[in-house]
């Protein structure tokens, strides 16, 4: 199996194989099938194996479907024309496995490949230099932000947003099913700061704010607002209190005499 550093663009790929007889002449006229199989992925890569990669489009669901039949031209070429584009966009592994046939259709020889697959132009990394459960209020915390390019290669990207979330519980009163309601706990997000980012070539360190407990979280957003990387971190200290709601039920309607 052969992996590609980095990843295609789905409208970028297609499948070629070359088939050839014993004793190295182009087998032609041959018959091909093949299957092609997308799974979704979280990107990870070899060159940065300690940074966390964050897909923005990630797939739940993944594809494998027959491809048209196909025969080798004269050299023992074949395309297999993969039209990943009519696919979810999103991260995917591809799995690709060829089948090619003797002449008269009897034993098969085959082969296969894989390719990381992605429509985005750049992918955000992150990386802390510490753990970021249960930060001391007032303490000092680091997180490296990278940018890499297809090719798995670091890369300057500017127009960002870099958006600091803090994340509540709170009470909610909903009404369930026989009709009364409770109060039930939910979580609420609030965006405090919102500021430009680039992020250089080298990258760029980000020191965490602790100056308050709390459950906190950073977000790197594009100019349309399409969120490209995320890390949630919780600083304690006095005050960083989660309230337990007592659950409450209230009948709605007269009460029967």
């Amino acid at each position: 199996m052969l992996f590609r550093s980095g990843w295609v663009a789905p409208e970028a790929l297609d499948g070629y194989v070359h088939l050839e007889n014993l004793f190295g002449t182009p087998a032609e006229n041959r018959r091909i099938i093949a299957q092609l199989t997308l799974n979704p992925s979280i990107p990870s890569f070899r060159a940065f194996p300690d940074y966390t990669f964050y897909d923005p489009q990630f797939a739940r669901t993944g594809y494998t479907e027959q491809l048209a039949e196909t025969t080798t031209d004269t050299k023992g070429d074949a395309r297999l024309a993969l039209n990943l584009q009519r696919f979810a966009r999103a991260t995917y592994r591809m799995h690709l496995v060829a089948q090619g046939f003797e002449a008269d259709g009897g034993r098969g020889v085959t082969a296969e490949a894989a390719q990381l697959v992605s429509s985005m132009p750049f992918l955000i990394g992150y990386k802390a230099d510490g753990d970021l459960q249960y930060l001391p209020r007032g303490g000092t915390r680091n997180v490296h932000l990278i940018a890499i390019n297809p090719q798995a290669r670091a890369t300057a990207v500017d127009k960002l947003v870099l958006a600091r979330i803090e994340a509540r519980y709170v009470s909610v009163l909903m009404r369930q099913q026989n009709g009364t309601y409770k109060y039930e706990s939910r979580r609420k997000e609030t965006t405090l700061e919102e500021q430009p980012l680039a992020i250089a070539t080298s990258g760029l360190n980000l020191p965490l704010a602790t100056d308050a407990p709390g459950n906190f979280a950073y977000e790197v957003r594009d100019a349309q607002g399409e969120r490209l990387a995320r890390f949630d971190y919780q600083v304690a200290g006095e005050g960083n209190v989660t309230p337990i709601w007592r659950s409450e039920e209230r009948r709605v309607g007269k009460e029967c005499r």
